[in-house]
């Protein structure tokens, strides 16, 4: 769930499977204060879409990432543990 306000607030709730790439901004003035912009691209239909939160912490930031390093390394443990991959063999003819 992305949060973001300028006149009015804006929420985005993303399925983590639709999430497709990530962008972070830093302007020299953010680097001061140790924050940075960051933008979400998402699989949305024919052309997608992309959700900007601005000014977030870098402590916001890396909670994030290290939740969706998480997520990938699931993934990925996921598809090398291949159920059929380890099962018996049977030799049957």
């Amino acid at each position: 769930m992305l949060s973001s306000r300028l006149l009015s607030k804006k929420t985005a709730i993303v399925k983590k499977y639709r999430m497709q790439s990530t962008v972070l901004k830093q302007n020299p003035f953010q680097a001061r204060l140790n924050l940075r912009d960051f933008t979400l691209h998402v699989a949305s239909g024919n052309r997608g879409r992309s959700f900007t939160v601005r000014d977030l912490a870098d402590g916001q930031i890396q909670r994030y990432w290290d939740w969706m390093r998480h997520t990938a390394n699931k993934e990925v443990q996921r598809r090398t543990d291949d159920p059929l991959e380890n099962a018996p063999h049977s030799d049957v003819e």
